[in-house]
């Protein structure tokens, strides 16, 4: 379990202590975060995934190898925090181990 990925900080990922991955995203309305949940996908099993986000028409998709495996209203956009990069895990240590594809 720990951090998989990171962009700045308007989107974060971890694997769960159960396998489930869990994405936060922070939107501009009011700086607000909505999170999205795997169910019954173990990410720490070392199976390669895809992963997707999409924002729909005010709805945040989380796709997994294609399918849509969870979904939450999102009003706004990214918050768009400041110019952050893409951190595979994170500085801090306790990042998710995993392969990369």
């Amino acid at each position: 379990s720990g951090t998989l990925f990171r962009f700045g900080r308007d989107i974060y990922a971890s694997v769960q202590k159960d396998g489930a991955l869990a994405i936060t995203v922070v939107s501009t309305e009011d700086g607000g975060k909505v999170r999205l949940e795997t169910d019954g996908i173990n990410f720490a099993d070392g199976v390669r995934r895809d992963l997707s986000l999409a924002l729909d028409d005010g709805e945040l998709q989380l796709i997994v190898d294609g399918a849509m495996v969870a979904s939450t209203a999102m009003e706004g956009n990214l918050a768009n925090q400041g110019n952050h990069e893409f951190w595979l895990g994170t500085p801090w240590g306790n990042s998710a181990e995993a392969p990369l594809y």
